[in-house]
């Protein structure tokens, strides 16, 4: 299973860094302020500077910005920047910004100040056709086209900040490789530290697919959950569903209906299973010449059997062992 299982694991890491469909649980309510104190207020950094001389920008009452020409989009205090040709920001009220038009979005540590932020050594590059970032609720929805006509994805590449080791076999090395993912559409919250993402399809009967130099798979949908410890014990989770397919170079296949990954333990359920392909490597073990014959010793004599008690009747139905559990409704495989 260590097959499938690296390529999910590196579409977790992927997901994860970026941004759950589900509803996160609510916060714990906040300390009772003192009498004298006021109320806390939270502030978001969105920075938009042109990069060309010819890049039209302007401003309203509300703070809301309509941009066009070379334009970068900077959010520091959740190390995201985006570029686009076109930025519509609807103001401090509502806070959404859209963006179009040669749109990149990368993720990572930002170096340098104001129109020269830029981040050399990206964890995520995304790129899609329109993207609106709601700056308030630090989520963002990327979609691969503006009309429903065109066949365009959103692309999705992760690239490993850590060096691969000298001793990584081929399994381990697929934590330390790219992996490219396509999808229609991407959300993602990228609050730092609390960040959930979930790829899918906007057509019916369509796939996602994510792919590694030598390992590629698809899925009908792909939701991470980041779960703190405060929470529950189980760690990050990644959920696959609708026709999951997973295959390498080297014929090695499984094909399920669903599958849920625990990240952090590294180990996998796999429901409605339909094939598992594992070609096994065999070790050459070296011809040895066979032993030698023992010597020939003539056989001792067998003692006459002692006289025995008769056996005892065999136990009656009440000594029965009972009947095994039920099967689950629900076949699956777990490693």
């Amino acid at each position: 299973m260590r097959p499938s299982w690296c390529l999910v694991l590196s579409l977790a890491l992927a997901l994860c860094a970026l941004g759950q469909t589900a509803t996160p649980p609510p916060p714990p309510p906040p300390a009772e302020p003192a009498a004298d104190a006021e109320p806390a207020r939270t502030t978001t950094r969105v920075l938009v500077y042109n990069l060309d001389p010819n890049t039209r920008i302007s401003t309203g009452t509300d703070r809301s910005v309509v941009a066009r020409g070379k334009l970068l989009l900077v959010l520091p205090d959740d190390e995201l920047i985006a570029y686009a040709d076109n930025i519509d920001y609807s103001g401090t009220q509502t806070g959404i910004a859209t963006l179009t038009g040669n749109l990149r979005m990368l993720s990572g540590e930002i170096v340098g100040h104001g129109d020269k932020s830029a981040i050399p050594q990206p964890e995520h590059t995304l790129v899609g056709a329109i993207a609106w970032v709601f700056t308030k609720e630090k989520r963002a929805v990327v979609e691969g086209d503006l009309d429903g006509k065109l066949e365009r994805t959103v692309v999705l590449v992760r690239s490993p900040q850590e060096e691969m080791p000298e001793d990584a076999d081929r399994f381990d090395r697929a934590k330390y490789e790219p992996l490219t993912l396509r999808c229609d559409r991407l959300t993602f919250w990228y609050r730092r530290g609390d960040r959930k993402a979930v790829a899918a399809p906007k057509a019916p009967k369509t796939t996602i697919h994510f792919a590694q130099e030598t390992q590629r798979g698809t899925a009908g949908r792909a939701t991470y959950f980041e779960i703190p410890e405060e929470r529950a014990d189980t760690g990050d989770i990644l959920d696959l569903e609708g026709g999951v397919l997973i295959s390498n170079d080297d014929g090695d296949s499984i094909e399920a209906g669903a599958a849920r990954i625990f990240v952090d333990t590294e180990t996998s359920q796999w429901f409605m299973l339909k094939s598992l392909v594992l070609n096994v490597e065999e070790e050459d073990e070296e011809e040895t010449a066979p032993a030698e014959p023992p010597a020939e010793t003539p056989p001792e004599p067998t003692p006459e059997p002692e006289p025995t008690e008769p056996l005892p009747e065999p136990p009656t139905g009440q000594d029965e062992p009972a009947a095994p559990p039920a099967p689950p409704s629900e076949p699956s495989l777990q490693t």
